[in-house]
C-alpha cells in the first residue's frame, strides 16, 4: 500500500510506503481487529481509517502526535468508471559514478485520475531527499493512443502500458549530441541550415531524381540531389539544436551528468539533464510536435 500527495503551494510531493493497523486482542500483544492504513516519516503521521465504503485520513506530527487535519472520504472504483489511476516510480540515475554529489532522483509516473479518454500522464523528475519537482511534463491520453483505438474495457490496461513504455523510454540515457545547431546564436539554427539546403536544391532546378546516387547512370546533379535531399530529411525529423550555451554545454557534458530524452511523440520531446553544481534540472534541447 502506498500513499502520495502532492502539494500545490509548494509543488513538494510526499510518497510514502504502508503497513497495515490492527486494534489489539485483550492479550495486548496479538493483533485482531483490521482498523486501516498507516504511513509515516520523520515529519508526518498519517493514519487512514476503513468504515465499510468511507474512510477518515488523519495527519499527526510525528514528533509531538499533534492532529494537523483530519479529512472524510470514501474508496471509488475507478475501474467500474473507466478512470485511469495507474502510477509508478523509478530511480534515476542522473550523474552516473559522480559520488561525491549525494543527488538522489526519481522519475514518476501517473496518470490524473479522470475517465482515461480525458486523462493525462505526466512524467515528473523528483528530488529524492527535498520531494521537490523538478522537471515535468505531461501527454493527453489521446495523444498516446492517437493512432489506435481501444474499446473501454482495454482502457485500464491500455494505461499501464504506455505508462512503463514512457517511463522505461524515458530512463534510457542517450549520447551528448556534437554542438552542431543552437538557438543561442553560438552555433546555427536548424532553420538556418534548412533554408540553405532548400535554396541548393532550388538551384539544381530538379524535382525528382530518376536514379539514386549509387548508381552509374545517376547525373552529378542528381547525386548531389539525393544528397541534399537526405540531409534536408534529418535536418527535419533527427537533428538536435541546443537551447544552451556551447560553454554550458561543454560544462555539463563534462561534468558526467546523463542526458535523457523525454518523448512527445515522433521525433518530439525534450531532452534534459543535472547540473551537478547547482542540483537543477536544465532542458538542453526541445523539438516540438
Amino acid at each position: 500500500m502506498s500513499y502520495r500527495s502532492h502539494d500545490l503551494a509548494t509543488n513538494t510531493v510526499t510518497e510514502l510506503m504502508g503497513t497495515t493497523a490492527h486494534a489489539l486482542c485483550v492479550d495486548g500483544v496479538s493483533p485482531c481487529r483490521f482498523l486501516g492504513y498507516r504511513f509515516r516519516d520523520q515529519d508526518v503521521n498519517i493514519m487512514i481509517y476503513e468504515h465499510d465504503d468511507t474512510v477518515d485520513v488523519e495527519v499527526k506530527n510525528t514528533a509531538n502526535n499533534k492532529v494537523l487535519s483530519k479529512q472524510q472520504g470514501r474508496w471509488v472504483s475507478h475501474v467500474a468508471n473507466n478512470e485511469c489511476h495507474a502510477s509508478s516510480t523509478i530511480t534515476l540515475d542522473m550523474a552516473p559514478g559522480q559520488t561525491k554529489h549525494n543527488h538522489r532522483h526519481w522519475l514518476v509516473g501517473q496518470f490524473d485520475g479522470q475517465p482515461c479518454r480525458e486523462s493525462s500522464l505526466s512524467l515528473s523528475v523528483i528530488d529524492a531527499d527535498s520531494k521537490q519537482v523538478l522537471f515535468s511534463t505531461s501527454h493527453s491520453f489521446y495523444e498516446l493512443t492517437r493512432h489506435d483505438d481501444y474499446t473501454d474495457d482495454q482502457l485500464q490496461q491500455v494505461a499501464y502500458e504506455k505508462l512503463h513504455f514512457y517511463l522505461n523510454d524515458a530512463t534510457e540515457t542517450i549520447d551528448w549530441p556534437d554542438y552542431l545547431f543552437s538557438s543561442t546564436g553560438d552555433a546555427p539554427s536548424i532553420v538556418e541550415r534548412v533554408t540553405e539546403v532548400e535554396q541548393k536544391i532550388a538551384e539544381l532546378n530538379i524535382t525528382e531524381a530518376t536514379f539514386d546516387d549509387e548508381s552509374p547512370l545517376a547525373s552529378p546533379a542528381e547525386q548531389a540531389f539525393n544528397h541534399l535531399q537526405t540531409e534536408l530529411d534529418d535536418l527535419l525529423y533527427y537533428s538536435f539544436e541546443y537551447g544552451i550555451s556551447r560553454a554550458d554545454y561543454q560544462r555539463l557534458r563534462d561534468s558526467g551528468a546523463a542526458l535523457f530524452w523525454f518523448r512527445y511523440g515522433e521525433g518530439a520531446g525534450t531532452a534534459v539533464t543535472l547540473d551537478v553544481r547547482s542540483g537543477r534540472i536544465i532542458e538542453v534541447s526541445s523539438r516540438g510536435q
